[in-house]
């Protein structure tokens, strides 16, 4: 299963865009997301150490991935090279063809 880590502020539209995007890639790759402040004392310590300057702040595998307005494409390409496994569902539906 592939770790990802949401550091996400209240009100921002963009995080709930990432949110709403990592749901979709749930359904094709095998992932467990989880959300954090960014606003806490952790949260600001990881943004600040990998120069976020602003939420959201995604991590795969606890690796810096991007921040600020989420690509679906640029997280998708980050997810394969970390060796994100496709979704049991995928594998369900391509089955059921």
């Amino acid at each position: 299963m592939t770790e990802v880590l949401v550091l996400t502020a209240v009100g921002c539209h963009w995080c709930a865009d990432a949110e709403a995007m990592l749901a979709r890639l749930a359904r094709e790759f095998d992932l467990h997301v989880t959300t954090q402040s960014a606003e806490s004392e952790a949260g600001r310590a990881l943004a600040m150490a990998n120069g976020a300057l602003f939420p959201p702040v995604l991590f795969v595998n606890g690796v810096f991935a991007q921040y600020g307005r989420p690509s679906e494409r640029k997280l998708r390409a980050v997810l394969r090279a970390a060796g994100a496994r496709a979704s049991a569902r995928v594998f369900a539906a391509r089955g059921a063809r």
